[in-house]
């Protein structure tokens, strides 16, 4: 109830929030998330939506979890034990710079610098870096290109003080 106003006891708006609006591509399902990191595979510049992040996260933990119960189900046949192995490491090289990618145009999106993630290499810092990827997106366009949910990016030429958040 901190946002009632005494004067006339009704709700103002709070300030430094926006209100809820769907984003015009909120049609996009797992895959074609999925598919657009792998398409963007080494862009480092512009912003990745929080969907689009955990979809990508989820489906390695997917394929990840798959690995390791076929690994399972071969029991003693070291030969295709070795095989799988081959395969899964080709796996992890191959997503390893989506994987970088995606991070910081997540970083990107929540208004931070792609360097941040160098955070994660340091053991307590790593938590905050998991904060910084949870957020939402920054309202309206920044440094690294228009809001992809469509918010407040109609003016994306304007000068920075313009997006003015309340502080």
């Amino acid at each position: 109830m901190d946002n009632l106003d005494n004067n006339n006891n009704t709700y103002r708006q709070r300030r430094g929030r926006e209100e809820y609006q769907p984003a015009a591509t909120n049609d996009a399902g797992m895959f074609e998330m999925i598919g657009k990191c792998f398409k963007n595979y080494a862009n480092f510049t512009g912003r990745a939506r929080r969907s689009e992040y955990w979809y990508f996260r989820l489906f390695n933990f997917i394929v990840l979890f798959f690995f390791f119960f076929v690994f399972m189900l071969l029991g003693s046949d070291k030969e295709m034990r070795v095989v799988l192995l081959i395969i899964y490491i080709l796996y992890v090289l191959a997503t390893i710079v989506p994987s970088v990618a995606v991070t910081v145009r997540r970083l990107h999106d929540t208004g931070r610098s792609g360097w941040s993630f160098l955070l994660a290499f340091v053991p307590v810092a790593s938590i905050i870096i998991l904060i910084f990827l949870t957020e939402d997106s920054k309202y309206g366009a920044n440094q690294w290109g228009v809001n992809p949910k469509g918010l407040g990016s109609d003016n994306f030429n304007a000068p920075k003080n313009q997006y003015n958040d309340g502080f």
